[in-house]
């Protein structure tokens, strides 16, 4: 059991750290939130490992982790300085991400051509 979570925690802390370094723009914080993150997972191990998709989980955790580091900051406005809902976090299920594709595209086909030019040369 705790080979595997060691083994899981080596596999994902690299991801994880740079999710939350490239939200929250500081090592310190950084360094912090994945802790709490991986701490939060070694408490849910046992159900960790029947998990199919543990980077999503793990990812998930950490976002939430991060926006509460965040509210435990005064002076600090959530969504003002975290973007989160624009990293995608990986999809568990294909045909959910089949249809978060499928809509993706029927709305970027309402838009004018002027911001689709701008979105196409993003």
């Amino acid at each position: 059991m705790e080979a595997r979570f060691i083994a899981l925690y080596d596999e994902y802390f690299d991801d994880v750290y740079r999710y939350i370094y490239a939200k929250l723009g500081n090592k310190w914080d950084a360094e912090d939130v994945v802790s709490d993150t991986f701490r939060k997972a070694y408490e849910k191990r046992h159900w960790l490992e029947k998990e199919p998709n543990p980077k999503a989980w793990l990812l998930t955790v950490a976002r939430n982790t991060a926006i509460d580091h965040y509210r435990k900051k005064k002076g600090v406005p959530i969504g003002d300085q975290l973007d989160f809902h624009l990293v995608p976090v990986p999809f568990s299920d294909p045909l959910e991400q089949w249809d978060e594709q499928e809509c993706l595209k029927k709305t970027l086909l309402c838009l004018p051509s002027e911001e689709m030019e701008i979105i196409n040369l993003r």
